[in-house]
């Protein structure tokens, strides 16, 4: 075995390695976390929770910059540790210091300024809460403020594939919050200011946490933060054309729930809010996936191990539709029994937003795979401009939709269909930037999700023309039944023989 495959093997279950420690992380923050939105939602009512995800959505649509700078400082962050490159790196960090510096005093100047503008004119607030969403308001960019100046060293632990500490992190978020639920009732103050208060008052104590961490852990953290322009003009180019997309996809998650909220209310922001706590449990599932193999994508592509990098690319591509079709159809099946059982009451709309946001999740788990693969090329000038211009057809579109009448699942229906053109493009513009051919794409990755998708599908259909799918044992019934067939089509139809034999080692089935 020569030694680009013994790396290959280490790198495997160091992903496998940290896959587990991420997917312990998910089940642990998950049952936290179900429990934390029920009790929230019960405390707050609906009205109040739906102010809390309106504005709160307000302060996350601006944080594109910062997203966009996320993804360049864990891409030179990843590069320069295959490089090994201790003084690249500790420089790398240094630019990230201050270009984040940077991007949250001007995030937080705009929210000043247009947000507070939009706050008092454009969103539905109920009469009376004007001051609590304020006070949501203001709380929201104290936490983004201390978010964004943080981020490179969140990087930095994704980076060296430190996962232990990754979920030792969410672990405290979901703890803390949990916390927040017992400490609410006991203190007679309005509930919304209250929450608003002490969710930002975990994120600082989260992040003195971090930096503490990161400090004392690496040591390109370690370093004097000096100005280099050079690498400053590439990180923020590279950025810059990042924002792009980040923008677009920005205002397509919470451009939608503004719209809802101007057209329907902050009841629909409530429903919204909570579809987003059950798909989020998907979305949870497969970053797992991708936060494992993200970094060595980075670092196969700055040592010049391509091969390594493309069965990489298949692999993200093809696991990250799998982990979320598995969980989906399931949950379509019992979504209504299941918020029956979760909430004493469920805001319309509800169940439909979740099915149509697993579709979306569905179609968009490529994204990332293909994005990662280009951000690890440094030519994204031409993908970050085509992906932009096609998903931010969305928002305009849904607009003279609903303006037109139609109820808020014509706002997800444009989502879905946008989505599905712009995935389209992607593919046209990522694979001849990785010198991936479309027939080896095509092979690894479209034809065995296309043939499990349909296989996997049929009992879904049963459980909904053949039986009473309202009724509660038989949906969970069949979303047991829908959730194992789901696994063995999986096995049988979606992976390689190689990939067969990988999971009979791991299961102990051969030895």
């Amino acid at each position: 075995m020569n030694a680009i495959q013994k790396d290959s093997n280490k790198n495997n279950q160091r992903i496998i390695k940290n896959s587990i420690i991420l997917y312990i992380r998910m089940i642990v923050t998950l049952l936290i976390s179900l429990y934390t939105s029920r009790v929230i939602l019960k405390i707050l009512g609906f009205e109040d929770f739906g102010i809390y995800n309106a504005v709160g959505g307000l302060v996350t649509m601006f944080t594109f910059l910062n997203s966009s700078m996320n993804v360049a400082t864990s891409r030179f962050i990843s590069v320069g540790l295959g490089k090994h490159n201790l003084k690249l790196s500790k420089l790398i960090y240094g630019q990230a210091v201050i270009i984040h510096l940077i991007i949250a005093i001007i995030i937080t100047i705009i929210l000043e300024t247009i947000g507070l503008w939009f706050l008092y004119n454009k969103l539905t607030i109920p009469e009376g809460r004007i001051d609590a969403a304020y006070w949501v308001l203001q709380a929201s960019i104290i936490g983004c403020f201390i978010t964004i100046i943080s981020t490179q060293d969140q990087a930095t632990i994704i980076s060296h594939e430190k996962m232990g500490a990754f979920a030792f992190f969410s672990l405290f978020d979901a703890i803390a919050k949990l916390g927040i639920i017992f400490i609410i009732p006991i203190l007679n103050y309005d509930a919304l200011k209250l929450y608003s208060v002490l969710i930002v008052l975990v994120i600082i104590i989260e992040r003195i946490i971090l930096i503490i961490y990161c400090h004392k852990s690496f040591d390109e953290v370690k370093t004097k933060i000096k100005f280099d322009g050079s690498l400053f003009k590439s990180m923020s180019t590279f950025a810059g054309w990042n924002i792009l997309s980040n923008l677009a996809y920005m205002s397509t998650e919470q451009g939608i729930n503004i719209l809802l909220n101007i057209f329907f209310g902050p009841v629909l922001n409530a429903a919204r809010g909570i579809a987003n706590q059950v798909t989020n449990i998907v979305r949870t599932f497969v970053s797992n996936i991708r936060t494992s193999i993200n970094p060595q994508i980075y670092k196969s592509y700055s040592e010049a191990n391509y091969k390594y990098m493309h069965t990489l690319v298949f692999a993200s591509a093809k696991f990250s539709y799998f982990a979320i079709l598995v969980m989906a159809l399931p949950l379509v099946i019992i979504v209504d029994s299941l918020l029956k059982i979760w909430l004493d009451d469920v805001p319309p709309y509800t169940s439909s937003f979740i099915i149509c946001i697993l579709i979306y999740l569905l179609i968009e788990s490529f994204a990332t795979t293909l994005t990662v693969s280009v951000h690890a090329t440094g030519k994204i000038k031409s993908y970050q401009i085509a992906e932009s211009i096609a998903m931010l057809l969305t928002l305009p579109i849904a607009y003279i939709i609903l303006k037109m009448g139609y109820n808020p699942i014509g706002a997800y229906l444009t989502q879905i269909i946008v989505s599905l053109f712009t995935m389209i493009i992607r593919l046209i513009i990522a694979l001849p930037k990785i010198n991936i051919k479309w027939k080896d794409f095509n092979k690894a990755v479209i034809v065995p999700i296309g043939k499990v998708s349909i296989i996997s599908i049929l009992p879904l259909i049963v459980a909904e023309y053949l039986t009473n799918i309202k009724d509660t044992r038989n949906s969970v019934f069949f979303a047991l039944v829908e959730f194992i067939f789901t696994l063995i089509i999986i096995y049988f139809q979606g992976l390689t023989p190689s990939e067969q034999d990988f999971i009979k080692r791991k299961l102990y089935i051969v030895k």
